[in-house]
């Protein structure tokens, strides 16, 4: 470690990767040398490029084929949501109703999804999990 100026970047960069994708703790063990040490701070002017987490963001054409391949030919198809649409924001959640009007398909959820399917709708099985629902199991 040079300077604090190093630490900082690091530190911004766990926080960059724990607000992006799948979220979860992030964890930086900063050494006791380093924590005592003295040095003025300076933010970074810019984001910097990360060099190991790269998530993908444009979605396969041939995978999203073989998933509607799959759908259509399931003997009893079921949408088993979580957290991640909700993360993904309202937009994901309006295109996830649309898919279970489309389909037909029975909906059910974890504790962190819930919420991104009415559980007025016709199809909501209810929640999974412990505290979820019989006909959700």
């Amino acid at each position: 470690m040079k300077d604090v100026n190093e630490l900082a970047g690091i530190i911004h960069e766990a926080f960059r990767i724990a607000q992006s994708g799948r979220p979860g703790p992030v964890v930086v063990d900063i050494p006791k040398d380093i924590q005592f040490a003295t040095g003025t701070y300076v933010p970074p002017s810019e984001t910097p490029a990360s060099k190991s987490y790269k998530p993908k963001l444009d979605g396969d054409l041939k995978s999203v084929q073989a998933a509607i391949e799959m759908m259509a030919s399931a003997r009893r198809p079921v949408f088993y949501t979580g957290g991640g649409i909700i993360n993904s924001g309202p937009e994901a959640s309006k295109l996830l109703r649309e898919l279970v009007e489309l389909t037909g398909f029975p909906i059910t959820s974890t504790l962190m999804g819930l919420g991104a399917y009415p559980a007025s709708g016709d199809k909501w099985l209810g929640m999974l999990g412990m505290h979820g629902s019989y006909e959700a199991i």
